[in-house]
């Protein structure tokens, strides 16, 4: 018998026995009662800080409640994972036969990775039985409170005023007993983890003129100081403590089942309640459109579960049918791909010393250099921020570390698997290689790279190359020099705009990001040289080297006076030559003309 069905026929039954929300020291406190019988319980625990004018709403109304009972929900999972008890009893509040279905989507879908890593063969109608035991009443919170009302925006709204134990602070909360009474406050919520994608939110939003605050639960050193640079002071952030039962953890030494978990879902119900409690309207997510690429081709195995647009879309609805609050939670990056995202990060180099996104160094706020994180966060800015800036975020030249092979490897779709890591789709890491190695192209001439310097071809990128020379991806389209080229068009990498729920009012905020590059533009059409002097030399190698992204239906230089074609040229390009008093009669024949500044 296996681990997973010993485990099962020992401790068959985990209990959800409750919760307790609290107002103490400043801040809202809640902690949830698991148990896996037979073996021990777990009291893990949340603070929420309160400070300014931060919280508007009764932390302690039916409402907070109910979502620190849904909070419990996804924090089950993390307990439950280390004997998979077939039957989950939830006895802290109730559930309908629908809401049991989603949550039992949730888990399965979010433990793809764990049942896969574990070598777990686990199916969706047996894996948990999940029984709702108590139709519980919401109970009272815990601290006194005096019920009162007061003007607030000319409007008279009944409050409740709390004095928080282990401190002497009075706070005025407006009362909501039930959803109908919550009304937005013009805030916006923004989840910061510290990586390149937040970053390019918060400074996206910056033009915006609600009321914004940043989030995050046990924020790294570089989520902080991230926050700090985009402007967002201590009044404008809600850093969330959350405290793992330390009994979870001793399970894990002990060899009990471990793996990974949905911590996007947790990240999600918090910020709900924080979005409750501050008035926001809308929780802002930073989640990309290569999320939504399984690990594991032909499956729906996805370490990034919780960050797909499936799942953003279904905690939407949940928060709209199940929990009655007009709160949108949409990611503001989903239209665009990882590259696109990178290339739009490299624009703010003030961030460069201090974001991370490397969850093996996290602790100690370093790149480690090491794992599929790091490698896959270089090769993504590689094309636009140049090796030298490269090597100086992650301390090492990290292309040519060969001890990477096996995750390069993953990465670029040479072996199946891709690595169970927050990386983007295969297409571009491959388009991205692609690019890099283009600076090595023999074409260039005296073309000038400042993104490469007098560097040889990074061991990583040679492997590539290599791989590709020898028909190892079929789809890598490769020129007559042997070097791969990416095919431009409306759905590569940098330009493709993705399904997305983005509200309309906040398209404005993220309008050019995926603009088009000069060879977007070019591609397919004919294209006429006006003009033969040194810029028009200079397009003509350009274009030269950029043959076959273009793949230019038509080439041609026209000049009053006589001119002479280097021969590579001419063979590579099929070059149309138009010169004499009549040369401007070319014009018509082309589409698009890129005229030399001496032609008036």
């Amino acid at each position: 018998m296996n681990q997973f069905a010993q485990l099962r026929r020992d401790y068959p039954k985990f209990i959800y026995h409750g919760y307790q929300l609290s107002l103490s020291d400043a801040a809202v406190q809640m902690s949830w009662d698991f148990e896996i019988v037979g073996l021990t319980r777990f009291q893990p625990r949340v603070s929420i800080p309160l400070h300014g004018n931060m919280a508007v709403y009764d932390p302690l109304s039916p409402v907070a409640h109910r979502l620190v009972f849904y909070m419990g929900m996804v924090e089950l999972v993390s307990y439950w994972k280390a004997t998979c008890s077939p039957h989950v009893i939830v006895a802290a509040g109730d559930l309908t036969p629908g809401e049991v279905e989603w949550w039992k989507d949730l888990y399965f879908g979010g433990l793809g990775e764990f049942f896969y890593l574990n070598g777990i063969d686990a199916d969706r109608e047996t894996f948990m039985d999940m029984r709702v035991v108590s139709e519980a009443p919401v109970p009272g919170g815990v601290g006194s409170a005096v019920e009162s009302a007061h003007i607030a925006d000319g409007i008279k709204l009944p409050t409740r005023q709390y004095q928080s134990e282990g401190d002497d602070i009075l706070y005025n909360f407006k009362l909501c007993p039930t959803p109908a009474d919550w009304h937005s406050r013009n805030r916006r919520l923004i989840p910061v983890g510290g990586g390149k994608d937040s970053v390019v939110t918060m400074e996206r939003m910056k033009s915006s003129q609600a009321d914004q605050f940043t989030f995050g639960i046990n924020p790294t050193q570089a989520a902080l100081d991230c926050m700090t640079m985009a402007g967002f002071e201590d009044n404008h952030r809600i850093l969330v403590k959350r405290t793992l039962d330390q009994r979870l953890l001793d399970l894990n030494t002990q060899g009990f089942l471990n793996g990974h978990t949905p911590f996007s879902a947790v990240v999600a119900f918090t910020a709900l309640f924080v979005a409750y409690l501050s008035g926001a309207d809308a929780i802002i997510l930073s989640n990309e459109a290569s999320a939504d690429e399984s690990s594991v081709p032909g499956t729906a195995i996805n370490h990034q579960f919780s960050k797909t647009s499936t799942f953003e879309v279904a905690f939407q609805s949940y928060c709209e049918t199940e929990i009655g609050l007009p709160i949108r939670y949409f990611s503001l990056l989903r239209p665009f791909n990882e590259l696109c995202i990178a290339r739009e990060f490299a624009r703010y180099e003030r961030y460069f010393p201090i974001f991370r996104s490397c969850n093996v160094g996290s602790k100690k706020n370093i790149w480690c250099g090491r794992c599929a994180k790091c490698l896959f966060i270089a090769l993504m800015l590689a094309p636009f921020v140049g090796l030298d800036r490269l090597a100086a975020i992650f301390g090492k030249e990290i292309l040519d570390d060969v001890t990477l092979e096996a995750i390069f490897d993953e990465l670029t779709g040479a072996v199946p698997v891709k690595a169970f890591e927050c990386v983007g789709t295969v297409q571009e890491v491959r388009f991205a290689a692609n690019r890099l190695l283009r600076h090595w192209h023999p074409r260039r001439n005296d073309l000038p790279t400042d993104l490469t310097g007098d560097r040889s071809i990074p061991a990583l990128l040679a492997r590539y190359l290599d791989q590709c020379r020898n028909a190892l991806f079929p789809d890598v389209l490769l020129d007559r020099d042997g070097f791969p080229y990416n095919s431009v068009g409306r759905d590569h990498p940098l330009v493709a705009f993705h399904s997305h729920r983005v509200p309309g009012e906040f398209l404005p905020f993220i309008e050019g990001m995926n603009r088009p590059e000069l060879t977007d533009f070019l591609a397919g059409k004919r294209i006429l040289l006006l003009g033969y002097g040194r810029e028009g030399k200079a397009a003509l190698t350009w274009l030269y080297y950029h043959y076959e992204e273009i793949n230019p239906a038509a080439v041609g230089v026209a000049d009053l006076r006589d001119i002479s074609l280097n021969a590579k040229l001419i063979q590579l390009l099929d070059v149309a030559v138009f010169t004499g008093p009549d040369y401007l009669t070319a014009i018509e024949h082309y589409d698009v003309i890129l005229k030399s500044p001496g032609i008036s």
